[in-house]
């Protein structure tokens, strides 16, 4: 009787044990809130219009800067390509972010034949998650473009070109201004501007359709709606630009 009592515990037990395992494991394969992924192209197809306007008004033509057709999506941000181009890049970056520096020296200036071609268009869209001097650059930027896009990405390069360590100094307010006063802005415009927040809910907005859209850190590519996260050197970046021109 002491065997069978004894067995009919062990069966119980391990039975529990079981049935125990059972709902640990089905808890932890359940998809956590929010990490399902969707497909970034719908994300990008519905957070980041790019409909556009490449037309200078005051002369009736297109704008170029470095011999490059450039304007405005009608949301408000910087391209530079052809409006019509096949293949659309949408970039999320941060003035600070060293790997974004590396992408503009590395792997703008391969990139740059294909943009002119007309084939490629890149968006320049801002993701200033790195501290107060990411976001006072993305400011500063955006009050360049305030002022013409062809000076915005005059500044856009001296920017990248000014790094330095994140959050010394490097995009303190007066230094920002005396980048502005190298491109030949309006110095008292731009610092109104500066001064002012003017561009502080724009730049509010883009950091949120970034993340809306997937983003997490910098650079972020979009090409044609597929997310690619990080750098990538020019002989693994340009394939995937291939790839899009092909359809795939």
């Amino acid at each position: 009787m002491l065997f069978g009592a004894v067995l009919v515990v062990s069966v119980i037990a391990a039975l529990l044990v079981w049935i125990s395992g059972r709902s640990g494991n089905t808890t932890a394969s359940a998809p956590a809130a929010n990490t399902t992924p969707v497909s970034a192209a719908n994300q990008i197809a519905t957070a980041i219009p790019i409909s556009t306007q490449a037309i200078d008004t005051t002369t009736n033509k297109p704008m170029a800067f470095d011999g490059t057709t450039v304007g405005v999506t009608n949301e408000g941000w910087p391209y530079i390509g052809s409006p019509n181009a096949k293949v659309t890049i949408v970039e999320f970056a941060d003035y600070q972010c060293p790997y974004c520096g590396q992408f503009v020296k590395e792997v703008y200036p391969q990139l740059k034949s294909y943009l002119t071609s007309g084939k490629v268009r890149l968006i320049f869209r801002d993701f200033p998650f790195l501290g107060p001097e990411s976001n006072m650059a993305a400011e500063a930027g955006n009050c360049a473009l305030d002022q013409g896009v062809d000076k915005f990405w005059q500044y856009h390069d001296l920017l990248f070109n000014k790094q330095g360590e994140e959050n010394k100094g490097s995009f303190s307010k007066d230094n920002l201004k005396k980048f502005a006063e190298q491109v030949g802005l309006d110095t008292k415009k731009f610092s109104s501007c500066l001064d002012n927040g003017d561009m502080s809910g724009k730049v509010k907005a883009s950091l949120e359709i970034g993340r809306t859209a997937g983003v997490s850190g910098t650079p972020t590519f979009f090409v044609s709606g597929k997310k690619i996260p990080g750098f990538l050197p020019a002989d693994k970046f340009l394939p995937a630009v291939d790839d899009a021109l092909k359809g795939g």
